[in-house]
C-alpha cells in the first residue's frame, strides 16, 4: 500500500488556518534553474543507503575555499524568509545577504546543524561527516563445545547526522561547478528492544528504526552567490536548508582567520 504525504505547500495551507492574506518573504531568492537536484528518502529499520559515487581528480592548482551551512528550523519560519524557495528547490542569494539572513533565522529559532569551511584544490572531492554513532545490538552469535554454550551479541553501528560530499570545478567568469550529494538521517530513540529467550537465556535484541534522505544536486553557481538548497523535511513541521558557497582561494600567511575547518590535499594528477 502506498501512502502519498501532503505536499509543503498543502501544509503551509493547512497551518495558515483562516488566514487570508501573505506576507512577502524577508528575502528574495535567485531562483537556480539550472541547478538540477534530485531527493530521496526512506523510513524504516535501519536504513542508510551509501552516498552515490563522486570520485575526483585534480584539476588544476587553485584551490576552492567551500563554507557550508546546514540549518534546520520550521517550515514557516523558512517560508517566511524564503517564501517557497525555503521550503524546495534550487536557489540563490547574493553574499552580502548571507549573514542578513541567518540573523533573522536566529531571532525565529533555528538550529544550525553544522557550518565547516573546507579547502580543496579544483576537481578535487571533500567529505565532511557531523554527528554521533549510535550502536546497538542486532542480534547474538552461538557458539558451544561439549558441554558448554556460549552467546556473543553482534553489535552494529548507525550514523546520526549528515554526511556530504562536495566536488568543485573552477570554470571561467568567476563561476564554479558544483556537485554534491548530502545524507540526514535521524534515528529514532530510545532503540525499540525485542527480548528473546535461547535455551532458558534470556537475549536482548534491538531494532533501530530512522528516517534518512539524500539530497543529490549539480550544477553551476556564481562565486559571489550563495546557493540555498531545500526539500528535506523533519520529523516534526520543520526542513532543512544547505547553504553552500565557493570562492577561489589564495593563502594568507599569519592570518588566523583565513584558516579553514579542513584542508583537503590533492592527488596526483
Amino acid at each position: 500500500m502506498r501512502l502519498l504525504l501532503p505536499s509543503l505547500a498543502a501544509l503551509f495551507t493547512l497551518a495558515a488556518g483562516c488566514a487570508t492574506t501573505t506576507m512577502p518573504p524577508q528575502f528574495v531568492p535567485t531562483p537556480e534553474s539550472n541547478f538540477q537536484v534530485a531527493y530521496t528518502g526512506a523510513v524504516g529499520a535501519a536504513l542508510q543507503p551509501a552516498l552515490p559515487d563522486m570520485e575526483g581528480s585534480t584539476k588544476s592548482d587553485q584551490q576552492v575555499l567551500i563554507t557550508v551551512r546546514v540549518l534546520r528550523l520550521s517550515a514557516t519560519v523558512a517560508r517566511q524568509l524564503l517564501g517557497e524557495a525555503g521550503t524546495i528547490g534550487a536557489s540563490s542569494l547574493a553574499t552580502s545577504q548571507m549573514e542578513a539572513l541567518l540573523t533573522a533565522a536566529k531571532a525565529r529559532g533555528f538550529e544550525l546543524l553544522t557550518s565547516p569551511r573546507v579547502i580543496v584544490f579544483d576537481g578535487q572531492r571533500s567529505r565532511i561527516e557531523i554527528g554521533n554513532s549510535v550502536a546497538f545490538i542486532s542480534g547474538f552469535t552461538l557458539t558451544g563445545k561439549d558441554h558448554s554454550r556460549l552467546a556473543d551479541p553482534v553489535v552494529e553501528t548507525l550514523t546520526d547526522g549528515v554526511v556530504l560530499d562536495i566536488r568543485p570545478e573552477v570554470k571561467p567568469h568567476n563561476e564554479i561547478d558544483l556537485s554534491l550529494a548530502m545524507r540526514i538521517s535521524e534515528v529514532q530513540k530510545p532503540i525499540a528492544q525485542t527480548r528473546v529467550k535461547v535455551f532458558g537465556a534470556d537475549m536482548t535484541i534491538q531494532t533501530p528504526v530512522g528516517t534518512t534522505q539524500t539530497l543529490r544536486g549539480s550544477g553551476r553557481i556564481a562565486m559571489n552567490r550563495v546557493l540555498v538548497l531545500s526539500g528535506m523535511v523533519g520529523k516534526e513541521q520543520d526542513v532543512y536548508l544547505l547553504l553552500v558557497q565557493g570562492q577561489a582561494y589564495t593563502p594568507k600567511s599569519n592570518s588566523q582567520d583565513d584558516q579553514p575547518d579542513v584542508i583537503v590535499p590533492a592527488k596526483e594528477k
